[in-house]
């Protein structure tokens, strides 16, 4: 890993918390600056993929659910079909 300096977090900033007003830089050699824009490319991509997947996973879940709002009123109407014949077998 690099080393790590302490610089101040903005000009005239007032000495609070453990680092007094102050933030670690850290600094890298190119090869590790490198890896670390291998690593959040493949982080970006990762999350690209989970993204995609997640709208996919709602856009399935709002076709389940008129899916399932066409099977309530289904059952609704045989529901009503058939207490209706049974209504008019126990009237006869």
């Amino acid at each position: 890993m690099g080393e790590c300096f302490l610089v101040p977090a903005y000009p005239g900033s007032p000495g609070q918390g453990p680092l007094n007003g102050c933030v670690c830089v850290l600094n890298f050699s190119s090869s590790n600056a490198k890896k670390w824009e291998q690593d959040m490319q493949i982080l970006r991509n990762n999350n690209a993929r989970l993204t995609s997947a997640l709208q996919e996973s709602n856009t399935n879940v709002d076709e389940w659910k008129v899916q399932l709002a066409a099977y309530k009123d289904e059952n609704s109407r045989m529901k009503a079909k058939v207490l209706s014949h049974w209504s008019l077998i126990y009237t006869l």
